[in-house]
């Protein structure tokens, strides 16, 4: 088994965190391997994570996007089952061998487990919405259970099938690598099996949910919607021109408040209009993917 962990500039977040993974790794009853991808890091991230774990393989991915050091990771890894957590994460000791139990058994081919916001940075003002943005999903689903980045894995064949696109997690589009990969794995039929248990605790720094930083987060929603809703399923409104002038009008009479916290209509409001300006400059250019008919063709 090969546990990957990508990071950038996360010294701090690897001193207090890469422990818990490493003693998941250490305490697995299976061989098991640890491997941190180094996103191109101007800290001291190298040296931290060998003091931390210095049983772990340090690899480089000097481009930034994190799609990219997975990828990178994946071509790295030695197991035939690989597992995924975040730099701000604390797993439970039985982590690895909970997750990549499914996997090694041959009952499914791409693992989701529970991933809770850790409690300190659980404010009253938040709702489960916005939670869930933060990648609050504690208890997966059985059946097809939703991706998310800091708590997932596949087998080794399924990952070099359906490698991470390189246009997600890095500007313009920062987030939804982990949500698309679910996409394209749903749609290739893959058998996707939620991994009850202890979830993995999320511990973003809290900077994240100032005001400006939840605007910067609906902005960037709204451009990787629009990136999938193109690419992937080949959408072209026409109508997009008035769709805008109306989430104008909206903002326009209902601002978003530069102080206090943004409710989630205000969210998904930046969300919406980021979607369609994205959309509209996209409007033209080269699809990265065939139409969904020619791909259910090829599956």
């Amino acid at each position: 088994m090969s546990v990957i962990v990508c990071t950038r500039n996360g010294a701090a977040r690897v001193r207090a965190h890469l422990g818990s993974v490493a003693a998941s790794v250490n305490a697995s009853a299976r061989d098991a391997e640890l491997i941190v991808v180094d996103n191109g890091s101007t800290d001291d991230t190298p040296q931290s994570v060998r003091e931390i774990a210095p049983g772990s393989r340090v690899v480089a991915a000097p481009v930034p996007g994190l799609a990219r050091a997975r990828n990178v990771g994946v071509r790295a890894a030695g197991g035939r089952v690989v597992l995924f957590t975040d730099d701000d994460v604390d797993t439970p000791t039985d982590w690895v061998d909970r997750m990549s139990r499914p996997l090694l058994d041959g009952v499914a081919d791409v693992v989701a487990g529970g991933v809770r916001v850790d409690d300190e940075l659980r404010e009253s003002w938040m709702s489960p919405w916005l939670l869930a943005q933060f990648a609050d999903h504690p208890e997966p689903s059985k059946v097809n259970a939703f991706v998310v980045g800091a708590n997932f894995g596949a087998t080794i064949e399924v990952l070099r099938r359906l490698p991470f696109d390189e246009h997600l997690g890095a500007a313009p589009y920062q987030r939804e690598e982990d949500a698309f990969f679910w996409v394209q794995a749903c749609e290739s039929g893959l058998r996707i099996a939620g991994v009850r248990g202890e979830p993995v605790r999320h511990c973003f720094d809290r900077d994240r949910l100032e005001t400006p930083a939840l605007i910067a987060l609906g902005k960037t929603m709204g451009r990787c919607e629009a990136y999938v809703w193109y690419h992937w399923l080949h959408g072209n409104a026409p109508y997009l021109a008035a769709k805008e002038l109306a989430f104008r009008l909206d903002l326009s009479i209902r601002p978003v408040p530069q102080g206090g916290h943004p409710t989630d209509d205000e969210l998904k409001r930046v969300a919406r209009l980021s979607f369609v300006r994205e959309l509209r400059r996209l409007k033209g250019s080269e699809r990265h993917y065939p139409s969904p008919k020619q791909r259910a063709a090829h599956y």
